[in-house]
C-alpha cells in the first residue's frame, strides 16, 4: 500500500494490493554489511576456526551461488563479530579497575591467571597512571627457586598500546620459562612492582624466600636498580 499527495488538490489516492509479497527463495536476501545471512554463517564458522580475512576470502569462491564480498566488507563484518565476542577493543580505567579487584585473590585453579599485584592514581584526572602485574600460581612456583630471571619490556607485545614488561627465568635445559607481566600506562617501566610483588607472592604462597642470583636484561639500568632494589635485603 501507499499514497499519492496530489500537489494540486487535497486529494489523497490510496493504492493497495491484497495479494501477498512473493520472494524469489533462490534469491539472497542481503542485510547488513551488504552479506547475505548464507555468507555471514560461513564467516562464521571460518571464524571461530581462527582463520585470518586473508584466508576466509579465499575460502568464500568456494561456495556455490553466494556473492563473494569486498575485503572492506568481510573486515567490517568481523571487526563488529570480534566486538560482540569479546566486548570492546577499549577498556576505561574504572573497568580495568573492577577487573582488577575482581581477580586480585587466589585462586584455586593453579593455571588460573591471577593479579600479583598493582598500582592505581587517578588523582590527576588528567593523566591518571596505573600497573598491574599478572600471573599464575604455577608458574610463580617454578620461579621461586630460580637462580637466572629474565626481564624486558618489549613494544612487538601491546596491550591498549602500552607496552608489556615480561619476567621469566630458564631451567637447567635453557629452556625460558615465562613468569609474570607487567601493564604500565605510562613511559616509566616499573620494574620495581613487579619484582617486589613475585617476592611478596613466593613468601605468601610457598613461605619460600626468592633470592635469584643472575638478572639477564639489557643495559637499562632501571631493571637492574628495581633488580637490586628488591632483592638487596633478601636472606
Amino acid at each position: 500500500m501507499y499514497l499519492l499527495f496530489e500537489s494540486t488538490s487535497d486529494s489523497v489516492l490510496m493504492f493497495k494490493t491484497n495479494a501477498d509479497h512473493d520472494y524469489d527463495e533462490k534469491k539472497e536476501f542481503t542485510s547488513s554489511y551488504g552479506l547475505s545471512d548464507t555468507v555471514k554463517n560461513e564467516i562464521n564458522r571460518l571464524f571461530d576456526l581462527k582463520m585470518k580475512p586473508k584466508a576466509i576470502m579465499e575460502s568464500l569462491p568456494k561456495m556455490k551461488n553466494i556473492k563473494v564480498p569486498k575485503m572492506s566488507q568481510l573486515r567490517n563484518y568481523l571487526s563488529d563479530r570480534r566486538r560482540t565476542i569479546y566486548g570492546q577493543s577499549t577498556i576505561s580505567l574504572g573497568e580495568l579497575e573492577a577487573w582488577i579487584h575482581s581477580h586480585s585473590s587466589l585462586p584455586l585453579y593453579p593455571h588460573e591467571v591471577f593479579v600479583v599485584c598493582y598500582r592505581i592514581d587517578d588523582s590527576d584526572e588528567q593523566n591518571p597512571t596505573f600497573r598491574f602485574v599478572m600471573s599464575t600460581k604455577y608458574l610463580i612456583e617454578i620461579s621461586k627457586d630460580a637462580s637466572v630471571v629474565h626481564a624486558d619490556a618489549t613494544y612487538k607485545l601491546i596491550w591498549q598500546s602500552f607496552p608489556v614488561l615480561v619476567c621469566g627465568t630458564t631451567d637447567q635445559n635453557r629452556k625460558f620459562h615465562p613468569v609474570c607481566v607487567t601493564i604500565p600506562n605510562n613511559e616509566q617501566k616499573d620494574f620495581k612492582l613487579m619484582f617486589q610483588g613475585l617476592k611478596d607472592k613466593i613468601q605468601e604462597i610457598f613461605e619460600s624466600s626468592w633470592n635469584p642470583k643472575v638478572l639477564v636484561c639489557d643495559a637499562a639500568k632501571s631493571i637492574q636498580n628495581a633488580f637490586l632494589e628488591v632483592l638487596e635485603n633478601t636472606s
